[in-house]
């Protein structure tokens, strides 16, 4: 009956409904990407990459010689707001997540004074 305040239980058998998802949020992003050696005292930089769907980022390093990894973080995707450090030992491969600190980030590498003849680095952003 129209206008009734009676609740009437609704049952779905079988149904083929999608609940809609935002795919994008789902998949792992690659912030930076690289198998390229550096020469002494040489550098790496990624591009800014939106993130502000993610929760984290996971890198990998595996590299022959000592250096740093810097990650980056920005408000605008113009300027740093924040950036986590990570010293890198040659020969020792470092792997860790850092969270999301703002909604865009980007890597910063830079090689020591020695020259790479192995540079691995992949990091990515996490659902």
């Amino acid at each position: 009956m129209l206008g009734s305040r009676t609740p009437k239980r609704i049952t779905i058998e079988g149904s083929d409904i999608l609940l809609p998802m935002d795919l994008q949020a789902t998949l792992n992003v690659i912030i930076a990407r690289s198998l390229s050696p550096l020469g002494a005292n040489e550098s790496y930089e990624s591009e800014w990459v939106d993130i502000s769907t993610k929760g984290g980022l996971v890198y990998v390093v595996n590299t022959d010689a000592d250096g740093t990894l810097k990650i980056q973080h920005s408000i605008d995707g113009e300027e740093v707001d924040y950036e986590d450090v990570v010293s890198v030992t040659g020969g020792a491969a470092a792997s860790d997540m850092v969270i999301r600190r703002a909604l865009y980030a980007r890597v910063v590498y830079e090689n020591g004074a020695t020259v790479q003849t192995k540079f691995r680095l992949l990091v990515t952003a996490m659902p």
